[in-house]
């Protein structure tokens, strides 16, 4: 089979990975509010994580290039959590 073989998705095709899709998204929003809001030591992780990443001091006035892309990955990822929780609850 050769690129020019290739057909675009239908319209039902198009609606089934959308499907599966929403379907994944939701159990993935689900185990993180099991993780970090069920569960006592999942929330006490991510309280910490939220002070020291996202409210704490971001890095040190000298900080590195690399040091302060590692500061703004870890605030990213607890940011990812957190909107991850809420989709989960607002479903």
């Amino acid at each position: 089979m050769s690129f020019n073989d290739l057909k675009p998705p239908t319209k039902e095709d198009i609606q089934k990975i959308q499907k599966q899709n929403d379907q994944h998204n939701a159990e993935r929003f689900a185990r993180f509010h099991r993780v970090f809001v069920q569960n006592k030591e999942g929330a006490k992780i991510l309280e910490e994580w939220v002070n020291t990443y996202c409210f704490g001091s971001f890095t040190t006035n000298d900080a590195s290039v690399t040091e302060l892309a590692k500061a703004e990955a870890r605030r990213e990822f607890v940011s990812m959590i957190i909107s991850q929780i809420n989709r989960s609850e607002n479903q």
